[in-house]
C-alpha cells in the first residue's frame, strides 16, 4: 500500500513539472498581472514622470540584444534573431509592427502626428547617417512616460505607464540633439511587447517579455523630468529619485 502511494506521489509530481514547463526550453509559466490603476477618488500623490532608458547600460542590453533559441541545443542561446516561437527582440518587433500597421507610431511625445508609413521612419535614420532600426540599440535610448500613483486606500505605489517614446542618436555627429525616431500609447503597444523575447544570458531562470520587464520595474533608468521639472545633471537626478522614494516611505505614515 504504501509502496502505491509513494508512485502515484511520483507520478503526480512529474505530471505538475511538465505542466509548469513550457515548451521552448523550459520556461516556467508564471504570467504577470499588472495591477490596475487606482480610480482618480483614490490618488493621494501623483507624479508625472520622464525616465530615461539608456539601451546600452548593462542591465537594459537584453531588450535590444538578438537571441534565438535553436532545437539542437536547447535551453542555449545564439544570435540573431527569432526564437523558435517567432519572437525577438523588441526593436525587431516594434519595427514589424510599425511595417505591418499592427501598432500606430507617433512622431511627437503627445502622440498627435501619426506616421503616414514607414518610410518616414526610414528617413529619420538617414538623417542619423544611415542607420538600420536594429542599429538604434547601440545608438539610442528609450524614455518612459509615467505617472507615478501612491493609493490612500490600499497604501501602495502604482506606475500607470503611458507613453513610450524611442531616440537615436547621429552616428556621425554623437554630440548632436538625439531626435525622436517614434512614439507609441503604451496600452496600445503592450501586447506586441508581450511577444518580444527578454533573456538574462547569465540566469536561465530569468527568461521574461519586455512586458514584464518594463510593468515589474527590471529595468535601469534616468529620471529626467518629474512634473515639468528637469534635473540639472545625474547627481541632480538621482537625489530626485532617492527624494521620490523618501516620499513613498512617508506616505505609508501619513
Amino acid at each position: 500500500m504504501i509502496k502505491r502511494i509513494v508512485v502515484l506521489a511520483m507520478v503526480m509530481v512529474g505530471a505538475l513539472s511538465l505542466f509548469a514547463q513550457d515548451q521552448d526550453g523550459g520556461r516556467p509559466q508564471i504570467p504577470y498581472v499588472f495591477p490596475q490603476v487606482p480610480r482618480v477618488d483614490d490618488h493621494f500623490i501623483r507624479h508625472r514622470l520622464i525616465t530615461r532608458v539608456t539601451f546600452g547600460e548593462k542591465v537594459n542590453k537584453p531588450m535590444v540584444k538578438p537571441y534565438e533559441l535553436t532545437a539542437a541545443n536547447k535551453g542555449g542561446w545564439n544570435k540573431p534573431l527569432y526564437d523558435n516561437k517567432g519572437r525577438a527582440n523588441m526593436l525587431k518587433v516594434i519595427e514589424d509592427a510599425i511595417i505591418s500597421k499592427t501598432v500606430t507610431a507617433y512622431l511627437d511625445p503627445d502622440l498627435k502626428r501619426p506616421i503616414g508609413s514607414y518610410q518616414e521612419i526610414q528617413d529619420i535614420l538617414v538623417r542619423m547617417g544611415g542607420i538600420t532600426f536594429a542599429k538604434v540599440g547601440e545608438l539610442g535610448y528609450m524614455e518612459i512616460i509615467e505617472d507615478r500613483i501612491f493609493d490612500k486606500n490600499k497604501s501602495k505605489l502604482f506606475h500607470d505607464l503611458l507613453v513610450i517614446c524611442i531616440y537615436v542618436v547621429s552616428i556621425d555627429d554623437p554630440s548632436a540633439k538625439p531626435e525622436l525616431l517614434c512614439a507609441f500609447r503604451y496600452d496600445e503597444l503592450a501586447p506586441v511587447l508581450h511577444e518580444t523575447v527578454w533573456k538574462n544570458s547569465h540566469n536561465d531562470a530569468q527568461f521574461r517579455t519586455t512586458k514584464e520587464i518594463l510593468e515589474m520595474r527590471m529595468f535601469g533608468g534616468t529620471i529626467v523630468n518629474v512634473a515639468d521639472i528637469s534635473p540639472k545633471d545625474l547627481p541632480e537626478a538621482e537625489q530626485v529619485k532617492q527624494d521620490l522614494i523618501t516620499e513613498e516611505h512617508h506616505s505609508w505614515c501619513y
